[in-house]
C-alpha cells in the first residue's frame, strides 16, 4: 500500500437463493480487471445474423480483483490472501499512527464504513 488509496473488489460466490432463481454469474476476474457480461434476455432468441452488443461487456480495473465464486478455480482467492495482500500492511500502518480505513460495499448495496481503531470486539483502538 505505497499510495494513500487502494481499491480491491471480490466476487464472491452465488448464494442459495440465486442458485434456486436459475442465476448464473455474469463476473469474472482475469488479473487485476473485473469483467461484467451482459446477461442475455431468455424471452429473445437469439439473432445468428446480429451484430455484437458493443455495450456486452465492461471492463473495469482495480489495484486487485479477488475471484472467491469458486473454490475449486485456479485463480480463487482466499480470505488469508486478502489479509497478506491488504490487511496486514492496513494493521502496519495504523500501528505506525496512520489513519486508517475498509470500506466494504456488501451485494445488497448496505456500505458498513469501519475505521480500525473503532472496530468493537476487535482490541483495536480500545484503552
Amino acid at each position: 500500500m505505497s499510495n494513500s488509496i487502494t481499491v480491491a473488489v471480490r466476487c464472491r460466490p452465488l448464494n442459495t437463493r440465486e442458485k434456486t432463481r436459475g442465476a448464473v454469474g455474469l463476473i469474472r476476474m482475469e488479473g487485476n480487471q473485473t469483467i461484467i457480461t451482459k446477461p442475455l434476455d431468455s424471452k429473445v432468441k437469439p439473432d445468428p445474423n446480429a451484430k455484437p452488443d458493443p455495450h456486452a461487456t465492461k471492463t473495469f480495473a482495480f489495484d486487485y480483483s479477488y475471484w472467491s465464486a469458486d473454490k475449486d478455480a485456479p485463480n480463487y482467492t482466499s480470505q488469508q490472501d486478502v489479509f497478506n495482500d491488504l490487511g496486514q500492511q492496513l494493521l502496519d500502518h495504523a500501528f505506525a499512527g496512520y489513519n486508517t480505513c475498509i470500506f466494504a460495499c456488501k451485494s445488497d448495496l448496505q456500505v458498513p464504513l469501519m475505521y480500525i481503531n473503532h472496530c468493537p470486539g476487535s482490541g483495536y483502538g480500545q484503552a
